[in-house]
């Protein structure tokens, strides 16, 4: 199938049906209910694990260590049986030991993520996995899933062709009218939002967050769209109440999606969190001894691609998000899809204080929260005993607030860092990480071991 859609004209045409087609698989499964979503996802899941256990060496000889057979894998109903694989694990077994066949991973689509963690994954995707994620993130897909009235678009992505976000200009060169790349100078994405007037912005929080920043830092007042959704980076209030004061208007929603496997979940209508798309990716909620999570508790997201064939990843824990189920239903049209009440940020954006406890991202930010005047902030974790905390000041911000800015963010945070250096720095705003669209809001440089000194 991959060979037809690199055919001049046929080739567009099947692309467009096959879109076509996945897009009505989508609108089929969100009219589910629960019971049918969970054989749905059974299904899915056996055909995805059986096939691995065929065509990767990796995976079947991770399950044939842990006494698993084909028998074992044609009756499976929940991921729970099989070993959690790490980032380290999946990038050791980069490409052979994913795919046996050499054939397909030449005709596969190869994706790389940034790396922002400090160790990057790539994965390889064949057309169909390629063209159903175009599909997902689609204007049709967008309104069918948020339940939004979506018009004139406009895509402030990634665009490399070894991101998931650039395979949409790879396969359809057209989607250039509605695509910017997100990795442009601030000022630039400013102008072009101002030229191009959207209705609606896909985008990631950073990036519409340094929009926000920079256009009250110029004094300018920017295109106004109706609708802002974001993918690819958990929302920090910080950035998306700088949001709300440049664009008060404009309606915020959430997806929650992975570069390894793609689409994860999506904004719950009611606003209680993300319903996980589990016809696309299995999310578990784990504890540190690999146990389901309670709902409430937090822990870290496990998710399982259940399409991709050419390199399967299947039980991941690399993605190193965190997160809880939640404690009750919703009775939004998504009801039927488990509910994820809350993402809290990456494991690796936490800091270990010295003897004591690791601090996530989670409570780092909100004890900054309570800081006024302030547009956004990045806590850098440089050593294991210093802290450089960088705040960037509202324009409106006259010198005396800025200077007691310094004194107030180090009180913030100094009882939940004791025994650290804490640092300020006011900056006029943040950097993005080199060749990211990211701004995390903490970074640790610090080994995960603790690296103390």
């Amino acid at each position: 199938m991959d060979r037809l859609y690199d055919l001049p004209g046929l080739g567009m045409l099947a692309k467009v049906a096959r879109v076509k087609r996945d897009l009505a698989g989508i609108r089929r499964r969100l009219r589910a209910t629960a019971p049918e979503v969970k054989e749905l996802r059974a299904a899915a899941l056996r055909a995805v694990c059986l096939h691995a256990f065929r065509r990767s060496p990796f995976y079947r000889e991770l399950w044939s260590a842990a006494s698993l057979r084909e028998d074992d894998l044609s009756a499976l109903r929940d991921p729970s049986l099989l070993p959690v694989v790490s980032k380290e694990q999946l990038r050791s077994a980069w490409p052979d030991g994913l795919c046996a066949d050499p054939a397909a991973l030449r005709r596969a689509r190869e994706i790389r993520t940034t790396g922002s963690t400090g160790t990057p994954v790539r994965v390889a995707l064949d057309r169909e996995k390629v063209l159903f994620t175009i599909a997902l993130f689609s204007r049709p897909s967008m309104e069918m899933h948020l339940g939004l009235r979506l018009e004139r678009g406009l895509h402030v992505m990634v665009r490399s062709p070894q991101a998931i976000e650039g395979q949409a200009l790879r396969e359809f060169p057209a989607a250039e009218e509605v695509f910017l790349d997100a990795l442009s100078p601030v000022e630039v994405l400013i102008e072009e939002l101002n030229r191009r007037r959207p209705q609606y912005v896909l985008s990631y929080p950073g990036i519409v967050g340094a929009i926000a920043t920079e256009a009250r830092r110029r004094g300018v007042a920017p295109w106004q769209p109706e609708q802002f959704v974001f993918s690819g980076e958990s929302l920090n209030p910080r950035v998306v109440a700088s949001i709300r004061r440049t664009f008060p208007r404009a309606g915020l929603a959430q997806a929650y999606c992975a570069t390894e496997v793609g689409g994860i979940a999506v904004q719950c209508h009611e606003g209680k969190g993300l319903h996980t798309l589990e016809y696309q990716t299995v999310v578990e909620v784990l504890d540190d001894e690999d146990r389901p999570a309670a709902p409430g508790v937090t822990g870290r997201i496990v998710v399982t691609d259940l399409r991709n064939r050419v390199t399967p990843v299947i039980r991941y824990a690399g993605l190193a998000d965190l997160g809880a189920w939640a404690e009750e239903r919703c009775t939004c049209p998504l009801a039927a899809y488990p509910l994820l009440a809350r993402l809290e940020g990456r494991a690796a954006e936490a800091i270990r204080v010295p003897g004591g406890p690791v601090v996530h991202q989670f409570a780092l930010t909100s004890a900054l929260e309570r800081l006024e005047e302030v547009a956004a902030f990045q806590v850098r974790h440089e050593t294991a005993t210093r802290v450089r905390l960088l705040v960037v000041p509202e324009p409106s911000a006259g010198e005396a607030r800025r200077e007691a800015l310094r004194a107030e963010a180090a009180d913030f945070l100094r009882p939940l860092l004791p025994g650290i250096t804490i640092e300020v720095e006011l900056v006029p705003a943040l950097g993005r990480e080199p060749g990211s669209h990211k701004t995390p809001a903490v970074v640790s440089l610090v080994p995960r071991d603790g690296g103390l000194e």
